[in-house]
């Protein structure tokens, strides 16, 4: 079996956008050859995962899980759903916009990272949708993505790049350090806590609040920031190297780290760092339609505190978790979020 982090789109436009499809798949086959994964790879079993709402839930990137054990997610539709532990889906509430990033804050709402809206939310349990932030010292948000709550009301969140929803891919390949990490006060303040970031993906509290951690997408790194005493503002790379490119994070109880991996290929992504800025520059002007999309692969990493890492899932043909984007772990199970060819939320017994 052969895969890559790209998949090409087949080459369906005459003329102009067809002369402009094939130079750009030509020159990204020649810089990404196809490559095969290991063996120790193909062999993890996937047989017990198991799809909820396939028929409902399009596209969900995040999920949630609530005191009671349900889980939330945001989907294309702008919807957000409910999921009981017996598999049951209903309809939330609506943004209008494009939920990424869920987390449920200490008094029990939902706060959401809606990337079409540009602003985070904070939805009451009764479904009521209010604004609780659209800038950062005078900076609007463009793509908030991720969001992790403390327990003194502090919200943290990656605002990770200038490109809007939708031009991400462009964002990727450019590979320039455009995103943000923010927080927003108890009183409302909405601060910068890092920037210059490479597109900074999901966000996670160490357990006792004394670290941020940050997934760096395109580096394929975890960075941890220090957020109290003598180091405060410090950041540094905690695991680097990681197979793949990093979506979302979650930190355990036990300080244990969930990562989603949506696309295998270290390789690759050395690949695309190799390119000449100039070719980065220049592909990443490109319409989104003439550019590939993400590869039907899929994984899940548990990195534990003295930075191993373990794979947990692994899905080189994409057939159960392909580009899966967020994991948690919640009433013995692992679920998981897809933002580019989900259908439907998985989980995995844990």
């Amino acid at each position: 079996m052969r895969d890559t982090v790209f998949s090409c789109t087949p080459l369906d436009h005459y003329g102009a956008k067809g002369l402009v499809s094939a130079l750009v798949a030509a020159i990204l086959l020649a810089l990404f050859p196809l490559q095969a994964l290991s063996a120790q790879q193909a062999l993890y079993n996937l047989e017990g995962v198991e799809k909820i709402g396939e028929s409902i839930l399009k596209a969900p990137e995040d999920v949630a899980v609530d005191k009671e054990g349900n889980i939330f997610t945001g989907c294309a539709d702008g919807v957000l759903y409910k999921i009981t532990p017996d598999g049951t889906v209903s309809r939330f509430a609506a943004t209008g916009g494009r939920p990424l990033g869920l987390y449920f804050s200490q008094e029990g709402d939902l706060l959401v990272c809606d990337a079409g809206r540009r602003e985070v939310l904070s939805i009451t349990p009764g479904g009521v949708v209010r604004v609780i932030a659209r800038s950062a010292e005078d900076t609007p948000l463009v793509l908030p993505d991720d969001i992790w709550a403390a327990k003194d009301g502090t919200v943290y969140l990656s605002d990770a790049s200038t490109y809007p929803l939708g031009k991400e891919i462009q964002d990727l390949i450019r590979g320039d350090p455009l995103g943000r990490v923010l927080c927003i006060r108890p009183d409302k303040t909405v601060e910068v806590v890092k920037k210059d970031l490479y597109f900074p993906n999901g966000v996670a509290l160490s357990p006792d609040e004394t670290y941020l951690y940050v997934a760096e997408t395109p580096k394929s790194r975890i960075l941890r920031i220090t957020l109290t005493g003598p180091g405060k503002g410090d950041t540094q790379i905690f695991v680097d190297n990681l197979p793949g490119y990093v979506d979302g994070i979650t930190m355990c109880p036990d300080g244990n780290i969930l990562a989603a991996i949506p696309s295998i290929s270290e390789t690759d992504r050395k690949r695309i760092e190799s390119m000449p800025s100039w070719l980065r520059g220049w592909l990443s002007r490109l319409p989104r339609w003439s550019l590939p999309s993400p590869a039907l692969e899929g994984m899940v990493l548990r990195i534990r505190p003295d930075k191993t890492v373990e794979v947990l899932l692994a899905d080189p043909k994409g057939k159960k978790i392909p580009s899966v984007t967020n994991v948690i772990a919640a009433g013995g199970y692992y679920y998981m979020g897809f933002v580019y060819h989900g259908d439907g939320i998985a989980r995995f017994r844990q």
